[in-house]
């Protein structure tokens, strides 16, 4: 697997900024409709589960583009990916208060910041347990 992140290692630049384009583009489009399931008399809100999984790849591919030859994230790298995670998943919500049929949604906001604060701790984990092994 070392072997396989290092290959793979440059395209997580490109993936991170097509990521952060996606998000951009998505998050401008005016007035896009609510992603609801209806089960019985539930409503469950798919978008909570697209705004975490949309940050927690955004950190993902961030992470392993920044770090270091020997996979072992430093803190460094581990506090800037969760600031820039953070910052954008915070900027990104405010924003859609001005794109007209969007509004501010903090459990939005908090969904983009648990999917930064899992996309780090994963990813971390993941990158320290293949470190070990070479």
């Amino acid at each position: 697997m070392y072997k396989l992140i290092i290959r793979f290692k440059p395209f997580f630049k490109v993936f991170f900024w097509l990521w952060l384009l996606f998000i951009l583009v998505i998050s401008s489009a005016p007035n896009l409709p609510d992603l609801k399931l209806n089960i019985d008399e539930s409503i469950i809100r798919i978008d909570y589960a697209i705004h975490f999984i949309e940050y927690f790849l955004l950190v993902s591919f961030f992470l392993i583009w920044r770090i270091k030859i020997n996979l072992n994230p430093t803190i460094l790298i581990i506090l800037l990916t969760l600031l820039i995670g953070m910052a954008t998943g915070f900027v990104d919500e405010f924003h859609q208060k001005i794109i007209a049929g969007r509004t501010f949604n903090p459990i939005d906001m908090l969904s983009n910041f648990l999917g930064v604060i899992a996309g780090v701790t994963t990813v971390t984990l993941y990158l320290k347990i293949i470190s070990r092994k070479i």
